[in-house]
């Protein structure tokens, strides 16, 4: 890879999955149509699609500059086939293959722009809040939370030692490649959580097609059969999770559910379709242009924000408010409500 300058956020291959499938069958090309709030509905391509120049690229001039953009490449090379072979109504994931697209799906939960600017804005000053708190009024529970963050690496510094520079005010000022460490850092987390989780594989009747966003792993909380509540964490109980993979099918992902196959009626595709509408940070993907996708995106989109009604940061379950002057994405554990 020869200086990645853009840098896509959703990658070329998983749009691809989006593509018009009457153009790629008749002219081999593959189109997706792009719906923008206020806007005409716009045919483009995936590679002219969700990116920002130098999005990941490392500020250090130590090493290579590239090695983050490098390593999102690699772990998309390894989910693609993956992805691929969902498509069949028959098939099932090895716990190999669930294992890696895991991790690919927790790095499209964690590298969008929507999920970097909640950290910078939200979580990360909300995280640092909790630190200085537990730092400088219960030594003993920071010292819980520092040795569940480094588990067990015998290079980091012991908590007191941690304790001391935070009271001191390391992370008052932040390192420009603080938030890509994070960016990776949180993605392992949450492939740990959701490799755990049942997976059932949706596929969509003949005549619907899922839509995905620029931020598409959108989570629910089950109250009953009838009720939901959007916006939660993956640590959230009786959570679900919905990851569009293409135009036809969609991964479930619960604590509570069998590895399994589903077929979606209508009415339920579109419900996945106005989740991801709901939580899409400016734009959303589809294989159809459709008057119905684009009326119904006009009226869910920006319903969820992300630290105001989603993912809100908690502090003794009560949403953190107060902001530090800057903020610094440190990767504490913090509670989501």
């Amino acid at each position: 890879m020869n200086k990645p300058v853009k840098q896509h956020y959703l990658p070329v291959s998983y749009l691809k999955g989006f593509s018009d499938p009457n153009i790629l069958r008749r002219l081999n090309k593959h189109n997706i149509y792009v719906y923008e709030k206020g806007r005409s509905v716009r045919v483009s391509t995936p590679k002219a699609e969700a990116y920002e120049k130098h999005l990941y690229t490392l500020s250090t001039s130590n090493g290579d500059e590239f090695k983050v953009e490098k390593y999102l490449a690699g772990v998309e090379d390894e989910a693609t086939p993956i992805i691929a072979k969902a498509q069949s109504k028959e098939y099932e994931f090895s716990p190999a293959e669930k294992k890696l697209l895991a991790q690919y799906i927790a790095l499209m939960f964690t590298r969008t722009p929507a999920l970097r600017e909640y950290e910078r804005k939200f979580s990360g000053p909300a995280s640092l809040i909790v630190l200085k708190k537990l730092a400088s009024d219960d030594p003993e529970g920071f010292a819980k939370e520092w040795d569940a963050y480094v588990k067990g690496d015998k290079d980091a510094p012991n908590a007191d030692y941690a304790r001391k520079r935070i009271l001191e005010g390391v992370l008052d000022k932040e390192d420009p490649d603080t938030p890509l460490e994070s960016m990776l850092y949180v993605a392992r987390m949450i492939a740990e959580i959701i490799e755990q989780f049942g997976w059932q594989v949706l596929h969509a009747c003949r005549h619907e097609t899922f839509v995905t966003s620029d931020f598409p792993i959108v989570g629910v909380e089950r109250y009953s059969s009838t009720q939901m509540r959007l916006g939660v964490g993956f640590n959230t109980p009786n959570s679900e999770f919905y990851f569009p993979l293409s135009a036809k099918t969609c991964l479930r992902m619960a604590a509570d559910i069998d590895m399994s196959i589903g077929h979606l009626t209508s009415r339920n595709v579109r419900l996945v379709n106005d989740m991801e509408m709901r939580y899409a940070h400016r734009r959303i993907y589809a294989a159809t242009n459709s008057e119905r996708i684009r009326t119904d995106f006009e009226k869910q989109f920006g319903a969820m924000r992300l630290g105001e009604n989603a993912l809100v940061p908690t502090w003794d379950c009560k949403p953190c408010r107060r902001y530090s002057r800057r903020c610094a994405t440190w990767r504490a554990r913090s509670t989501f409500h």
